[in-house]
This record gives C-alpha cells, structure tokens and sequence, in this order.
C-alpha cells in the first residue's frame, strides 16, 4: 500500500477518535447530573399537596404557618424529609403547592458520584461542576428547572439537600 494511503487512513482514524472523545465528554458535561431529584424523595405526578401526600404517605407530623403576607405555609415532616408547601390567599384549599424539600435522609443518593448526606464539599463541586450557580447562594446549583441547595456542617460535610422547582 501507498505510504499516502497508510498517512491518510492514519489521520482519519486519529481525527474520528479524537472528534468522538470530544463530543462523549461534551454530551456527559452537558446533561443533567441527576434525572429525578422529586422521584428519589418519593414525590411523583404533581405538586399539588393531595398528590403528593398520596404518592409519599401521611406525613408524621404537619405544621401550619400563616400571616397575611405570604399567605398559608404548610411544612409536612417524614423520616428524613420536609416538605414546605404554600397557598396564597387567592388559591382554592386544595391549591397548597409543594414549594420545597428538605433532605437529611442517609438513603437520598444522586447521580452517578453518589452525592448524598455526608458527602463532602470536594464531591460536590466535582458533581456539580459546569452547572449553572444560584446567585448568592454559596452551594446551589440550577438543573434545568430544578434547583439544588447543599449545606455543610463544620466538617464540609453535607448535612442538608434543598430542592425545589426555580423561579
């Protein structure tokens, strides 16, 4: 075979491998680090209070707030969870919409670093690397509509995940 030949064969073989490494690391930077942050706190369908207290269960304890402000907060307490809804003053009683979930359950493990209660703060950043920040908070991250809080004991250590559907 021509020397020519064997050069340009050589350079396809190196250009395609070089270009699929390439577009494999992109599409893995760029997808969302976790598929389902609601489903693994075991709140599917909607987030309207009905539904979600028949996908996850009675909650242990409930805890009403009101003012007339913000309206009716409702926090409902499970092994390892919080969930906060709201109902502003316009809305219908069944209208209580989940506003977020606070997580200290060991068992809530995301993405493929297994990021969860006890990770540590290097952990996360790698997980979380190249995901768009919360503006003025220190450890948030934004996945496409969801976002994502972590708070770290004294030994950066996560002792918190707050998620919740953005602005």
């Amino acid at each position: 075979m021509n020397m020519n030949k064997i050069m340009i064969i050589a350079f396809i073989v190196i250009l395609t491998t070089v270009v699929g490494i390439t577009l494999l690391i992109y599409y893995r930077e760029n997808q969302p680090y976790e598929e389902n942050y609601f489903g693994k706190a075991g709140i599917t369908g909607s987030f309207f209070y009905n539904d979600v207290i028949a996908s996850k269960g009675i909650p242990l304890k409930e805890e009403v707030i009101s003012n007339e402000k913000n309206g009716i907060w409702k926090s409902c307490y499970y092994d390892g969870y919080v969930l906060t809804f709201a109902k502003h003053q316009d809305m219908d009683d069944k209208d209580n919409f989940l506003q977020n979930v606070v997580i200290t359950d060991v068992n809530y493990i995301l993405g493929r670093y297994n990021i969860g209660i006890g990770s540590n703060l290097e952990d996360v950043k790698k997980a979380y690397k190249g995901k768009k920040q919360i503006v003025d908070i220190k450890n948030g991250y934004i996945e496409g509509s969801i976002w994502i809080e972590f708070e770290f004991n004294d030994y950066y250590k996560v002792n918190k995940i707050k998620i919740y559907v953005g602005p």
